[in-house]
């Protein structure tokens, strides 16, 4: 038997009306190819710290209730120059995590070994704009 994600509530649910909440879930929902990779931007809009660690843990929260297995996290590097408060924070915070492990944006490259192993289960990454890159302004986080 096949179980679902309630669109609205967030359980885990075998039949399209959920018995939770009472949501109708269309079909339609349920024929969409689920996301495994997502990228979510914590800069936007100018967050403050705190703001932006929960814009992040929501974040994992429902990527976690919908099968993603990669977040990208788009946190920016910081404007003077030595790693901003975001970025640090985000860091901070992902390194607390349980579940799941990131990589450092710096170390996104095909000649790392924990980006090989991803790579491997999630080929489509190779596509990524920031692959090779040594891009500090994004930490990828692997549920």
């Amino acid at each position: 038997m096949n179980s679902f994600i309630c669109k609205l509530c967030g359980n885990e649910i075998d039949t399209i009306s959920c018995p939770y909440c009472d949501t109708l879930n269309s079909i339609e929902y349920y024929s969409k190819p689920k996301k495994k990779f997502i990228s979510v931007s914590v800069k936007h809009n100018l967050p403050t710290v705190k703001e932006a660690v929960s814009i992040a843990s929501s974040n994992i929260t429902s990527a976690k209730k919908n099968g993603v297995k990669i977040i990208k996290f788009i946190h920016g590097y910081g404007s003077k120059g030595k790693g901003g408060d975001i970025r640090i924070a985000i860091r901070n915070y992902l390194r607390m995590m349980r579940h799941g492990y990131s990589i450092y944006g710096e170390d996104f490259s095909t000649k790392n070994i924990k980006t090989q192993n991803i790579l491997r289960s999630l080929p489509e990454l190779k596509k990524d704009s920031d692959l090779n890159k040594k891009n500090e302004g994004i930490t990828l986080f692997i549920l």
